[in-house]
């Protein structure tokens, strides 16, 4: 009879549960780092990194803004390339930030402690030396 309250609870647990096992890798893992290399990006902040993006993958930057959080966006060229081999969860968030941010690299300045629009500007540097090179 209330079979329907159970399933709808259910949606916000595991929202919460990932949103959980999310904080703990970025708050507790030594390995949870942001690194701009010669050879691109290596994103580790989340269990939803795309890991190491090499500067031709990145088409451009962007700063989005939701709830008064400001996020950067590495838009890619390929953005399929970066979903293959996830497990099932993964790529579902994934997908919805694709279709929100149109990225699948998204990276909250909570996550870092980093001037966003510095980042972004560092980035777009790095993105025009390997294209004009």
């Amino acid at each position: 009879m209330y079979w329907w309250t159970y399933g709808i609870l259910l949606i916000p647990l595991f929202y919460c549960v990932i949103s959980l096992l999310d904080f703990t890798k970025t708050r507790f893992d030594e390995n949870a780092v942001f690194i701009i290399s010669d050879t691109g990006l290596d994103d580790n902040l989340s269990i939803f990194s795309c890991g190491k993006i090499p500067w031709a993958d990145i088409k451009e930057v962007q700063i989005g803004k939701t709830f008064n959080v400001h996020f950067l966006v590495i838009h890619l060229f390929d953005n399929k390339k970066y979903l293959s081999g996830r497990s099932y969860i993964t790529k579902y968030i994934l997908v919805r930030w694709i279709k929100k941010w149109g990225s699948p690299v998204v990276i909250s300045e909570k996550r870092i402690n980093c001037n966003l629009h510095e980042l972004k500007g560092i980035i777009l540097d790095r993105i025009t030396n390997i294209s004009n090179a």
